[in-house]
């Protein structure tokens, strides 16, 4: 249907914007976005747009040879770019915002401007139409595609970065092997596939054939037959297409002519028929055979047909820039790989240049042309219009065939073609283009062949001047080239000897003496800094490395354009050649100085960086020196880079003579990113500073298997996670929720900018799989999400509702008329009566279905240095401040540290289950809470972990999913283990060897006896490992190793700190309260509070009415008592660390019992009480005594036989056993005076903690049998 600019207001009723593109000479799309009302402004006059896109190439460098179209003479002028309203489309991918298609108008001729690739072909079409003629044609694009490679140097996907670092050879396909026409190839990206096929009939691209083809990763797509104009549009915005899904799924797709020597290329066959303008005949069709032929192949085709052949074969030769335009389309053009190189022509021949297709093979009305030679690199319309031209000046001047057809059998080159050999260059090919009364100067006219030309003498002489890889290896006189595996100190002399290439260059060029000087100066700088890596073993980083690596290539291309420079002064004159001031080539070396400081100062901060340890320890923990070589190593690094080494606090404890307790290092690189792109980002295929080349893992595939229901096996893969994800976030984004509507809190230590709160969404779910992609796009959108227990009361709710001031909610179907009540409660009632809820029927919905609808495009991705992301809400917080403000980038650091310390990964498998680099985990630990979170959800995604989730916890359901899901690395909380090593349902489950899968497993979020370890580990075979942390600092400590050894020697500690993790014990004297001052350490062994410093800490807690409070400044004095000035969060914790950095944590500051001038831990007496065999589990608390002015522990004690089925005389028994325990393993003063209450359960938090508040207050839980254990002393009246 023609579209009008009367029709443009209904057709964009519902718009703000449109997007408009243009084509330039490589066929690549060139635009912008502009607002509705402008569109519409323009939308039949035009508008002016920059003729520069036809003054520079494809990489924005302009031609080395002014053109006329677009020059620095006449400004680069605007030209006049009208939109073609019947190129109407929607960017499905881009919330399908309106898109038209322009073509480039000469402001003062109004003619097209020549170079204009849709003018181009317009001008040739109107010829054919002029006679009553209309042109069909077809597109077939094979293209390359591999697999987006994360950089090593940010870690994030990317292959432009990737590419900085590595050779294009090293790029992973997306398949293997050879397997042209394959059904099972797709499979393995069947996300993709799809995705391509329907966003191209979505946005009128649409594909009448899709297979893979021959070659790896390689797939081949047909383009529906169509109206010419219309197939060069759908052609050129096919690749656009493919790009951009392609970006979604971790692909990058290749059109380059030849991407692999010693593979096949990718083609770019055009078909082309004639037809009658108004019937719609084919008029290549003869109608009946020809009785006498000129050749038997075109008994079939009309004279028409024959005429139009004769010409493309006559002018193929002279217009092969146009169907081959790059230096890399030649390198497809040869022999023996399936690719024309000669004029050649032959019914159904598939190597010759042109393929008749007529019958008796074909449809009469199928009579056609394809076009062989063009590669997937030219531009469609440049193709489509040489063939027009060349086809009707063989119609106009009647040419007949000028060779024979080639028959079957016969190839392409053969004895037997006749045809004339086409350009092998480049070069060749644009000398006959460009030859005054070529045939290309005959149909399109100077002004084109001109403008034209000159874009290929730009690219050949680039090519000229380039120095490949391939001659590097040839000629560089070594056996092979220098790359990271030959060391360090070869990279950097290698990198030196580049830099002093360029003090040779300086001396042929003059007139910039002070950036030339410069230069010289700086290549200096930067090879002394490179000579002292290579000098200091300690400072040759995998990361300083890769810089020097980088430094080496990037100091050749710079001195290879100072030398270019160099050689036009010698061939201009024997004298140096002088650069004029203000000129190009002048601000070119001036850039080229400041390239060479920025490569210093990199330099310079990555050896600042270097963490510098202890000498005594292991090497992963950082660089490890004495005190001779620090001072030695510091002094020469202040010469050189300006900047000091970083210090571990150990050390500067060392080198002022003390022995503190401190264990850790600081944090090693980590990119910042928005912890949706960390997680969907393979961060863990690349070595890193937080992947050692033992954790690097195998890329996951967008078919894995992350999150699986462990009921009803319904599977959510790591690319479907990804796809709803980003529909979620873009429906919450579509609610009107801003991420840029921000509210700013005050610096703090861990975020000197000012934390900042994006509009809140509330979560409330129970492990399920929506919760994967609720929560994704909640953080893929740059909103706070809010993570809420199901088993929240209304009250509690309430509180959060309050201060939160959530603007979305989504909740548990079981959880709204809790929901519900809290909201009633609220006094904003015009707030609250607005917020959106949605809910998700955990128990009930069927997702994934298993045929998606296609989803919303993508949003955005915010940056993670707005330092917002996740509030870990608290229900029982202090009073003026209710969560826990975490960012993106200290989810990310948690994720990273546990995946560099993950040993069971590599841990060696027990017999027979073979060795498999991929985990298997259950997920009943609560996703909103944050050991869930990051040990469980977050780090599965990162790692293509699969996870069998449970909404609930049931003893017998878990152990029975350990052995039919075998699952290899166990997560639990402390009751859980108890359970494993006590309770009866597990002995048959043991027994059996429902454990053989799981190398180890890891518990934390409360204190664990060793005997409870013990037991567990002689019951089921297998060590639960300690780990340590807070809702305020993720994950920060672990236990090592998983053997019985390691499991005896560290009995009692909670491990070491994970990597990029700093551990203090305070001695109390001092806590930094300004800038500038330090807090002090305690002694080793010596206890006191435990201080934890990361890249993982909150940035705040949130402040009671932060949202409600208007302009009064928020109260911030519950993280300013939490956080000292020099970074280090105080956690309430009691520990101490021994001399090898272990951990123990003995107990809460706040839950300590104070016996007299005695201070007494629970979880000591709890560990005490749960060895013993006849108890299942314990909690103590302290009773305050006023007679006695003291408090007393008393134990609350779940007896393993059960209380009620114990009488009074068998507790009182076991209270008399348990006294003696007690009194035998502990201290006087840590006795049981406050007596012992037999319950049947100890209340715990979801997470595992004992809570003591309500043992403390009481209640249904802690009512039962109590027994007294000593009687009071009687102290008799003074009179």
């Amino acid at each position: 249907m023609e579209i009008t600019a009367e029709d443009l207001p209904a057709l964009l009723a519902n718009d703000t914007a449109v997007k408009l593109a243009g084509v330039d000479v490589d066929g690549m799309l060139r635009g912008k976005l502009v607002s509705k009302k402008k569109f519409l402004s323009i939308a039949e006059a035009g508008f002016g747009f920059c003729s520069v896109v036809f003054g520079w190439d494809m990489h924005d460098m302009t031609y080395i040879r002014e053109l006329k179209v677009s020059n620095k003479e006449n400004g680069y002028r605007d030209i006049i770019a009208v939109p073609d309203l019947n190129s109407f489309r929607r960017i499905p991918w881009e919330n399908n915002v309106p898109f038209f298609l322009v073509s480039f108008f000469d402001p003062d001729t109004k003619a097209p401007v020549s170079a204009c690739p849709r003018g181009l072909l317009k001008t040739q079409v109107e010829k054919f139409a002029a006679k009553g003629y209309a042109a069909m044609a077809g597109a077939e694009y094979e293209f390359y595609q591999f697999k987006t490679p994360s950089s090593a140097s940010n870690g994030a996907p990317s292959t432009a970065a990737y590419l900085r670092e590595n050779t294009p050879q090293s790029l992973p396909p997306l398949t293997e092997g050879m397997f042209g026409y394959s059904l099972t190839r797709p499979v393995h990206n069947k996300d993709y596939y799809y995705d391509v096929f329907n966003t191209c009939q979505a946005f009128r691209c649409d594909l009448e054939g899709w297979h893979t083809e021959s070659g790896p990763g390689v797939y081949e797509a047909a383009l529906e037959f169509g109206e010419i104009s219309q197939m060069a549009d759908r052609a050129s915005l096919f690749k656009y297409v493919v790009k951009s899904v392609a970006t979604r799924h971790g692909i990058t797709p290749c059109f380059m002519a030849k991407p692999r020597q010693g593979l096949p290329g990718n083609s770019g066959h055009m078909h082309v028929s004639l037809v009658d303008a108004s019937s719609g005949n084919n008029l290549l069709f003869r109608g009946e055979p020809d009785p006498d032929p000129p050749y038997p192949d075109v008994a079939y085709l009309s004279d028409l047909g024959r005429h139009f052949l004769a010409g493309i074969l006559e002018g193929l030769p002279d217009v092969m820039p146009m169907v081959a335009p790059t230096i890399n389309s030649y390198k497809r053009l040869v022999e023996n790989f399936w690719a024309p190189v000669t004029v050649s022509w032959g019914l159904e021949h598939r190597a010759a240049s042109i393929r008749l297709i007529a019958p008796p093979t074909a449809k009469p009305g199928a009579t056609r042309f394809e076009i062989r030679v063009p590669g997937a690199d030219a531009n469609p319309y440049y193709v489509l219009a040489a063939v027009l031209a060349l086809g009707w000046r063989g119609v106009e001047r009647k040419l007949q065939i000028p060779c024979p057809p080639l028959g079957k059998g016969e190839d392409v080159g053969g004895s037997s073609d006749r045809g004339v050999r086409l350009a092998r260059s480049l070069r060749e090919a644009n000398d006959r283009f460009t030859r005054q009364g070529s045939i290309a100067r005959e149909v399109f006219g100077d002004e084109f062949v001109d403008h034209f030309g000159g874009t290929r003498e730009h690219e050949i002489r680039l090519w000229d001047e380039a120095v490949t890889d391939w001659e590097m290896r040839r000629y560089i006189e070594t056996t092979i080239a220098i790359t990271l595996a030959d060391g360090l100190p070869a990279v950097v002399d290698h990198a030196c000897a580049q830099l002093a290439l360029l003090q040779g260059a300086r001396r042929e060029l003059r007139g910039a003496e002070g950036p030339l000087d410069g230069v010289v100066a700086e290549a200096g700088r930067l090879a002394a800094a490179l000579n002292l890596v290579k000098e200091v073993a300690g400072l040759q980083t995998g990361e300083i490395g890769r810089h020097a690596q980088h430094v080496m290539q990037r100091a050749a291309l710079l001195a290879s354009g100072l030398m270019l420079m160099a050689a036009e002064g010698r061939r201009a004159g024997p004298e140096p050649r002088a650069l004029e001031p203000g000129g190009r080539e002048w601000a070119h070396v001036e850039a080229l100085r400041d390239e060479l400081r920025e490569l210093r100062d990199e330099l310079a901060g990555l050896v600042r960086g270097v963490n510098v340890g202890l000498v005594d320890g292991s090497a992963r923990d950082g660089y490890r020196v004495s005190r001779r070589e620090l001072v030695a190593v510091n002094e020469k690094v202040k010469t050189v880079l300006g900047v000091e080494l970083r210090l571990a606090e150990g050390l500067k404890a060392e080198l002022e003579g003390q022995s503190v307790a401190y264990a850790g290092s600081p944090a090693g690189s980590l990119p910042f990113k928005n912890t949706f792109a960390f997680a969907f980002g393979q961060p863990f295929q690349i070595v890193s500073d937080f992947v050692p080349p033992e954790q690097r893992l195998r890329r996951t595939e967008p078919e894995r298997p992350i999150f699986v229901d462990n009921k009803s096996d319904r599977t959510l893969t790591f690319g479907r996670i990804s796809k709803d994800a980003l529909a979620v976030a873009a429906g919450l984004l579509a609610l009107g929720l801003d991420p840029k509507d921000t509210v700013k809190l005050p610096p703090t230590p861990t975020c000197p900018a000012g934390p900042e709160i994006a509009p809140i969404v509330l979560i409330q779910l129970p492990n399920c799989l929506p919760f994967a992609p609720v929560l994704f796009g909640a953080l893929a959108a740059g909103l706070t999400a809010t993570l809420v227990s199901p088993a929240l009361t209304s009250a509690e709710i309430a509180w959060i509702l309050q201060n939160a001031r959530p603007r979305a909610i989504i909740t548990a179907t079981a959880c709204l008329p809790a929901m519900k009540d809290a909201l009633a409660q609220q006094q904003d009632a015009a707030f609250f009566s607005a917020i959106p809820i949605f809910t998700v029927d955990a128990a009930a919905d069927i997702y994934p279905d298993p045929q998606p609808a296609q989803p919303p495009a993508s949003p955005a991705l915010r940056s993670p240095t707005d330092w917002k992301a996740l509030l870990t809400a608290k229900t029982a917080p202090p009073s003026t401040a209710t969560g826990v403000l975490l960012s993106h980038h200290a989810l990310n650091f948690s994720v990273a540290s546990l995946w560099h310390d993950a040993d069971y990964h590599r841990a060696t498998p027990r017999p027979g289950q073979g060795q498999s680099q991929r985990q298997v985990w259950l997920g009943y630990v609560p996703f909103y809470h944050v050991f869930g979170l990051c040990n469980v959800f977050l780090l599965a995604v990162a790692a293509g972990a699969t996870v069998y989730t449970m909404p609930s916890f049931h003893l017998e359901t878990m152990v029975r999913a350990v052995q039919q899901r075998r699952v290899t690395y166990l997560h639990m909380a402390p009751p859980v283990a108890v359970m494993l090593a006590k309770a009866a349902v597990v002995e048959p489950y043991a027994r059996g060897g429902a454990f053989a899968s799981v190398v180890a497993g890891v518990t934390g979020g409360a204190p664990l006896g060793h005997e409870v370890v013990e037991e567990v580990y002689k019951r089921c075979g297998f060590r639960v490992r300690l780990g340590y942390g807070l809702s305020e600092t993720c994950s920060t400590a672990m236990q090592r190793g998983i053997g019985e050894r390691e499991m005896r020697e560290q009995a009692g500690d909670t491990g070491r700190p994970h990597w990029g993790v700093e551990l203090m014990i305070a001695d109390g004297r001092r806590y930094a309260k300004k800038a500038g001052e330090q807090t002090t350490a305690a002694p080793v062994d010596v206890e006191g509070e435990v201080l934890v410093r990361a890249p993982c800490l909150l940035l705040a807690y949130l402040p009671v009415g932060v949202f409600s409070s208007g302009s009064k400044q928020p109260d911030m004095s519950v993280t300013e008592e939490a956080l000292t000035a020099d970074g280090w969060f105080r956690t309430g914790d009691v520990g101490a660390l021994n001399a090898d950095g272990r951990l123990r944590i003995t107990d809460r500051l706040k839950e300590l019992i104070k016996v007299r001038a005695y201070q007494v831990a629970p979880a000591e007496l709890e560990a005490v009480l749960c060895s013993s065999e006849a108890v299942a589990d314990a909690g103590v608390i302290g009773v305050y005594d006023q007679s006695e002015a003291t408090e007393w522990p008393r134990a609350f004690v779940v007896p393993r036989a059960g209380r009620k089925n114990m009488s009074t005389a068998e507790l009182e028994k076991l209270a008399g056993q348990l006294k003696a325990l007690v009194e035998q393993r502990t201290a006087k003063y840590k006795w049981l005076v406050g007596g012992i209450v037999f319950v049947d359960q100890i209340p715990k938090s979801p997470s595992g903690k004992i809570l003591r508040r309500v043992l403390k207050n009481g209640g249904e839980e802690t009512k039962g049998v109590e027994v007294k254990l000593y009687e009071k002393k009687r102290r008799d009246a003074k009179l």
